[in-house]
């Protein structure tokens, strides 16, 4: 009995290293590199974790009854070290070709190693194992304690609330509200006599466009003091556009504006705040999230272990949609940015009444679609992107009408607008996806390149009709509006106007820009251009750009 048990202790490291490196290793350092979805919710990861669990028990029993199963046992040993082949060679020559090399390198392995006696060939896989376990352990540890660095970020706890009378009482206070994702058709499915009435006031830009079709780069784009001209890394443009002494948003701070920011993830803020105050939705968010982290995690390992037909066969068909664009976002995400919401309008009445500048980017109607027209949502439910939208509107509603009754609307400056569309066409039976023909496709350019925008200027009262202008409007002229509306100097560069002015550009063309997310340095590979002559999108060119050092 106690050789046995020596044996199967000798054995052990062979045993389980297919379960932590094919299983337990991928899901936790996924779950710790998406720390901004996840929190510390480890245990979304159970069904993988379970999975190598089992796994490991079959190695165990494959050892025990090793007479009768020799050739399996060798096998399964020779998994660890084939997965990690897969791994290494994957980036280089696809998910398919890697697998098949994986596997036919295994079968081959197996059948030599079969040959010879079974105790010589598990203590080597042994020893493999064994060193497997560490190197890659201790990688995990690594990248899980950097997502620990990574998450710690300051929030509204850490800077006292600026209490009324307390900012610059000169400057009219700043509403600027993002809605991710609210494509103009999604407004116009939802364009009702009670929206209508909500918006009296405010002009609506049915024709504004924006130059980038992700978030870090519109933004960035926003308040950037000039346009993105290729020549710098996208991450320091972005880093310089947020913190650098030309951004539109630092010049607020420095014109006397308390700045406060209500955001999802610091992610797509250069993981630093460029504010004075930051709230992320998930701290100001009450308790009680949707459930759904484990299915979540399970598909974020799928997509990331699996080569893609057999992924696309194994995920909910919604995650696996949201991962080929390149973004995954838990089903609680949109009921937290409703939360956070609310508790910004709760608070508000005990904030200083001007000189705040206030950014509130809610992930509305951004996917994953969960929320009915109510803002209500059931576990497991799916909606659409015009009921989720209509929930948005009704946030908006619910902010117009707070502030309408602290008498603070007639004096502030307003502007709800989007970063960019989304990916729907308008049929005359509603909103129909279009992203199937490809992210690159004219198809889906238009759609992703229309942003919602409104725009209600100090001194416009709240009476009234909500007015339509057809001006060429892109996202990038939502600062030098703002400034233009508030009295402070434009300073506006490149084609970038204000909407309240008298002269407008006619920009007979305006272009848009998609490309490949990466998470260090924002641009994977080259911008894709298109460009934008009234309701034609055609591709342009593509462009290459530096990489961040």
């Amino acid at each position: 009995m106690a050789t046995a048990v020596a044996g199967l202790l000798r054995a052990l490291p062979a045993i389980v290293a297919p379960g932590a490196v094919i299983f337990a290793y991928p899901m936790l350092s996924l779950i710790g590199s998406n720390r901004e979805y996840f929190g510390d919710r480890y245990a979304a990861g159970a069904y993988v974790f379970a999975a190598g669990a089992a796994f490991v028990a079959l190695g165990t029993a494959l050892y025990l009854a090793r007479r009768r199963t020799a050739t399996l046992l060798v096998a399964y040993l020779l998994t660890a070290p084939a997965w990690f082949g897969y791994t290494l060679l994957r980036p280089a020559t696809g998910a398919v070709a890697a697998a098949l090399a994986a596997v036919a390198a295994l079968l081959v392995a197996t059948v030599v190693l079969r040959r010879r006696p079974l105790a010589s060939v598990v203590a080597p896989l042994s020893g493999a194992g064994g060193i497997l376990l560490v190197v890659l352990g201790a990688s995990t540890v690594f990248a899980l304690r950097a997502g620990d660095a990574s998450a710690a970020t300051p929030t509204g706890a850490d800077v006292a609330d600026t209490a009324a009378g307390a900012a610059n009482s000169d400057l009219p206070n700043v509403y600027h509200v993002l809605l991710d994702e609210f494509q103009t058709e999604m407004f116009e499915a939802n364009l009702r006599p009670r929206v209508r009435e909500a918006l009296a006031g405010f002009t609506y830009y049915p024709e504004a466009t924006t130059p980038f079709g992700r978030t870090e780069l519109a933004v960035a784009s926003m308040f950037a003091g000039e346009d993105y001209a290729y020549d710098v890394a996208p991450a320091d443009y972005a880093a310089a556009a947020l913190h650098g002494p030309e951004s539109s948003l630092q010049r607020l701070r420095d014109a006397g504006y308390h700045t406060t920011g209500y955001i999802h993830t610091l992610s797509q803020y250069t993981r630093r705040s460029p504010f004075d105050q930051l709230y992320l939705h998930r701290d100001v968010a009450a308790s009680g999230t949707l459930p759904g982290y484990a299915g979540l995690a399970t598909s974020l390992w799928a997509y990331a272990a699996l080569p893609e037909p057999v992924a696309a066969r194994v995920i909910p068909a919604r995650y696996f949609d949201q991962l080929t664009g390149a973004g995954l976002l838990p089903d609680d995400a949109p009921l937290l940015s409703v939360r956070s919401f609310r508790a910004f309008l709760q608070r508000e009445p005990t904030l200083a009444a001007s000189g705040r500048y206030t950014l509130v980017h809610l992930i509305h109607p951004h996917f994953p679609t969960v929320l009915e027209r109510d803002c209500t949502t059931t576990p497991g439910r799916e909606t659409g992107p015009v009921e989720q939208a209509d929930c948005a509107l009704l946030l908006v509603e619910e902010f117009l009408a707070t502030l309408r009754r602290l008498g603070r609307f007639d004096d502030a400056m307003i502007v709800v607008h989007a970063d960019h569309g989304s990916r729907y066409r308008a049929t005359g039976d509603g909103l129909v996806e279009v992203q199937s023909a490809g992210v690159y496709s004219e198809a889906f350019s238009r759609a992703r390149s229309r942003p919602l925008l409104l725009v209600k200027p100090p001194g416009a009262p709240a009476g009234g009709e909500l007015a339509v202008s057809r001006r060429p409007a892109t996202t990038d002229d939502v600062l030098a509006t703002i400034f233009d509306g508030v009295g402070l100097p434009l300073r506006a560069a490149g084609d970038r106007a204000s909407l309240l002015a008298a002269d407008f550009p006619r920009r007979p063309t305006r272009y848009y820009h998609f490309y490949d997310k990466d998470r260090r340095t924002i641009v994977r590979g080259p911008l894709q251009r298109f460009a934008i002559r009234g309701d034609v999108v055609t591709f342009d060119r593509t462009i290459p750009v530096p990489e961040a050092e």
